[in-house]
């Protein structure tokens, strides 16, 4: 039976729709990071630095939560919008999880039994209630599971894919050829949807 190993949540400043997971032995400045590509899942792709998790949130705060299991844990979509995996190399022995810099108070730090190979499921809900939130909008809230992966990495896959903030994702990325554009194509999407 899967055991979770670790466990945190906290609330965490997120800037351009972006959540990291940084490998600190293997990290890139942002702008080096490479282009990641969300066209499969909508909501999380690989950097140079590890994961990133495409948020609906463009600037503000995301409730975050981590956690290290030992094994793959039982999939629970029912209380999301949307649940997708990964599979990542890592070479370090911490994942750091961050909106704009590991160096942040609120940065969770994973601790992993070792290098090799993890899976990376992410689970979010409260994605489409706008890029630009006030104290009465539902706040995002975005779960990372990590376990060892056995045998080779796994594509990536889509557990569950209802909101229309994934939909924008995946079609953005697609009409880009998986290039990172920084244009805020994305945010006027979301923008035009929220009626901003």
């Amino acid at each position: 039976m899967p055991e979770r190993m670790q466990a945190d949540t906290r609330s965490m400043f997120v800037d351009a729709n972006l959540i990291r997971v940084l490998d600190p032995d293997v990290l890139y400045h942002p702008e080096d990071d490479g282009s990641f590509d969300v066209s499969t899942t909508g909501l999380v792709g690989i950097t140079l630095s590890g994961p990133v998790v495409a948020c609906g949130t463009h600037v503000g705060d995301v409730q975050v939560g981590a956690e290290l299991w030992d094994e793959a844990p039982p999939v629970e979509a029912e209380a999301w919008q949307d649940v997708a995996e990964v599979s990542v190399q890592w070479a370090g022995l911490v994942m750091v999880v961050c909106g704009d810099s590991p160096d942040e108070e609120e940065a969770i730090e994973v601790s992993l039994p070792g290098p090799g190979t993890y899976r990376v499921r992410v689970h979010a809900r409260h994605r489409d209630e706008g890029e630009d939130r006030d104290e009465r909008d539902p706040v995002e809230t975005v779960l990372i599971q990590v376990w060892p992966a056995t045998g080779p990495s796994a594509p990536a896959a889509v557990h569950k894919a209802t909101s229309t903030t994934s939909a924008v994702w995946r079609r953005e990325y697609r009409a880009e050829h998986q290039a990172r554009t920084g244009s805020g194509s994305v945010q006027r999407e979301v923008r035009r949807r929220d009626g901003g």
